[in-house]
């Protein structure tokens, strides 16, 4: 099948470039799985999440998606002013008709959703052992039965990144699948029925080319990346 990552352009990249090998994934994965709610703890720039709502948008879904953080920063991703906060809210301009930007703590933020409410959750936020797991253990009931929740940060194995650990824990008591690639993206899907298939009508998760797709996806968007980069200094210059 042709996946429809293969003519994705993406509109928005930040400089912090850790996740910008999973677009295409992201893409794929809204489209295969049509998400009513959307749910990122853990924005910053806004790269992943304005990826979910590009898709949403290009897919013309009946989707609400909300963007949470408290856009203060933490020790892994350095604290920083709020220069990021406003430039989160006027690139989310041409999506809020659908995106809600929430400037919360995620615990705070949990009132703001029923429990079994939410399709597709990406944890994205302080990326110690005790945070991950705490921000996982709390927004799990908020998950619908079969929806999805990504964990990025999957195969950083320094300092006190604690992502990898737990996603060890988890990743055998559900059906679940783990990319390698821009420092790790794990997708489990909320079932107790191991024989589930991860991502429905795709058989991604089957595929011996799944890994080899998006690692060659996200390297062209790398090298398109560093080609804006170098026509944007180029231009600059005259």
């Amino acid at each position: 099948m042709i996946l429809p990552s293969a003519n994705f352009q993406i509109d928005f990249i930040s400089k912090v470039q850790n996740w910008h090998g999973h677009f295409g994934f992201a893409f794929d994965l809204v489209y295969q799985s049509k998400p009513k709610v959307l749910v990122e703890l853990g924005v910053h720039y806004g790269d992943s999440y304005f990826c979910f709502c590009q898709a949403v948008k290009e897919h013309n879904l009946e989707c609400k998606c909300f963007g949470i953080d408290n856009w203060k920063g933490d020790e892994h991703s350095g604290f920083y002013s709020d220069e990021v906060y406003e430039s989160v809210l006027t690139h989310n301009q041409r999506y809020t008709h659908f995106s809600k930007i929430l400037r919360k703590d995620f615990s705070d933020a949990l009132e703001n959703f029923e429990d079994s409410s939410i399709d597709l959750l990406h944890i994205d936020g302080c990326h110690t052992y005790d945070s991950v797991c705490s921000d996982f253990k709390k927004w799990y009931p908020k998950v619908k039965e079969n929806g999805f929740i990504l964990l990025h940060d999957t195969f950083i194995n320094r300092g006190n990144f604690g992502v990898a650990k737990f996603w060890s824990e988890i990743e055998g008591n559900y059906p679940s699948y783990n990319f390698p690639h821009s420092c790790g993206l794990g997708i489990i899907r909320k079932s107790l029925d191991k024989n589930i298939e991860v991502f429905d009508g795709s058989n991604l998760e089957n595929s011996s080319y799944i890994n080899l797709y998006y690692k060659v996806s996200s390297e062209k968007a790398a090298i398109a990346e560093k080609f804006k980069k170098f026509l944007d200094e180029e231009l600059s210059n005259l």
